[in-house]
C-alpha cells in the first residue's frame, strides 16, 4: 500500500493487512489538537478517528477501514505508533 496524508500528517507506510511499518508523525501543535478533541489513531490504515475515542483507547473500529485497530492519541504515542516533528520538518 501507498502513502496517504490527512490535513497534514504523514501516515507512513502500511503493509498489507498488518500494523503500520512506521510511525505516523504530526506536529505538537497537532497533536494536542487530537488530543483535546479526543481523536484516535487506526493502527491499520493510519487515518484518524475523530472524536470519541478516549486517551487509553485499545481496539476501537476504524471508520474508514473497518477494522478493530484505533488507539487513542496518546496511548498511540506512547506506544510508538506516532512520532511528534517539529513544524520544519
Amino acid at each position: 500500500m501507498g502513502r496517504g496524508s490527512s490535513r497534514g500528517i504523514d501516515h507512513g507506510y502500511v503493509l498489507g493487512g498488518d500494523v503500520m511499518a512506521t510511525a505516523v508523525t504530526m506536529t505538537e501543535e497537532q497533536y494536542h489538537e487530537h488530543c483535546n478533541e479526543y481523536n484516535g489513531l487506526c493502527l491499520k490504515c493510519g487515518e484518524i478517528r475523530f472524536g470519541m475515542t478516549e486517551p487509553d483507547a485499545e481496539g476501537y473500529e476504524c471508520l474508514d477501514c473497518g477494522e478493530m485497530a484505533v488507539q487513542g492519541i496518546e496511548n498511540a504515542m506512547m506506544a510508538g505508533n506516532l512520532e511528534i516533528v517539529s513544524d520544519d520538518d
